[in-house]
């Protein structure tokens, strides 16, 4: 499959599983989580498609800040593992309720799709 193949796959799944559910993003507090679950059937969507997520890279040190970056990985004929970047996906979950999530390509840093809640 081409990368574009790929980031087509990954933007169908967030609208599918994120702006679609765009309301449980926006009314998101710490006793209203519903959006998390959404976060993680996305996630799961994707690793079943055969990419990866690395680990959250916290931006400016703060927790709430999270970048991920969804790669394909592949073992080329030496048995070397080799990590083709496709995408980042970002979380922003806000101080005041709420939460922003969207998708960049990797190599661009163009965003192709998100939703913006973060209060």
């Amino acid at each position: 499959m081409t990368k574009q193949e790929y980031l087509d796959f990954i933007v169908a799944t967030f609208e599918l599983h994120i702006l679609a559910n765009s309301e449980a993003f926006k009314n998101y507090s710490y006793d209203n989580d519903y959006a998390n679950i959404y976060l993680l059937v996305f996630f799961n969507k994707i690793k079943e498609y055969g990419l990866s997520f690395s680990n959250p890279y916290h931006l400016h040190g703060i927790g709430n800040n999270n970048e991920y970056r969804i790669f394909l990985k592949e073992k080329d004929n030496d048995g070397f593992i080799i990590e083709k970047n496709i995408a980042k996906f970002h979380c922003t979950y806000g101080i005041y309720g709420g939460i922003s999530a969207w998708v960049e390509d990797y190599d661009t840093n163009e965003q192709l799709c998100g939703i913006n809640y973060a209060r």
